[in-house]
């Protein structure tokens, strides 16, 4: 009988041993990225912000026109139609990674709660990327997909001219 408790208690304890063990694992600190982070173009090294972890500025430029396109409304069809369009004329992306291009700018834009931050802190990450000539197609770019949407607003021209702050074209 005491054989059999203390049979029972040790394997409690290596129970809650191996789940204390898979618990460090498991936490996203404590591992690398995952193969759909790094298809994402996300590497891991910047921590909880996904914005500091984007290795594409083209990825970055997307997520720059879909929060300004999507700062009067949400994004329509013919917007996304736009960002593919501009990312394949502007950014020289094939058919197929203008798309994926376009889904991960609308994933990193749903990350910034805050559209006037996030487009900042894309820019920074642009100009961290490939430097401030980026800019012009970053403007471009953004300009002609919330014009797709309509006439442009008073707040997505205010973000545009964040934007040529952010890269120094003021």
């Amino acid at each position: 009988m005491l054989a059999s408790l203390a049979l029972i208690g040790l394997l409690i304890v290596g129970f809650l041993l191996l789940q204390r063990i898979g618990a460090v694992y498991d936490d996203p600190r404590t591992r690398g990225p995952s193969p759909a982070d790094i298809a994402r173009g996300i590497d891991g090294s910047a921590g909880p912000d996904p914005v500091g972890e984007i290795n594409d500025a083209r990825r970055a430029a997307a997520g720059v026109a879909v929060l300004v396109a999507s700062m009067d409304a949400p994004l329509m069809h013919v917007e996304i139609d736009q960002l593919r369009t501009e990312v394949q004329s502007t950014l020289g992306a094939s058919g197929r990674e203008a798309a994926e291009i376009a889904a991960f700018g609308q994933w990193i834009a749903s990350q910034c709660p805050v559209e006037d931050d996030g487009i900042t802190r894309l820019c920074g990450r642009i100009v961290y990327l490939i430097g401030a000539e980026g800019g012009p197609d970053v403007v471009a770019m953004s300009h002609a997909v919330a014009e797709a949407g309509g006439p442009v607003s008073d707040g997505q021209n205010a973000a545009i001219a964040e934007i040529r702050r952010c890269f120094g074209l003021v």
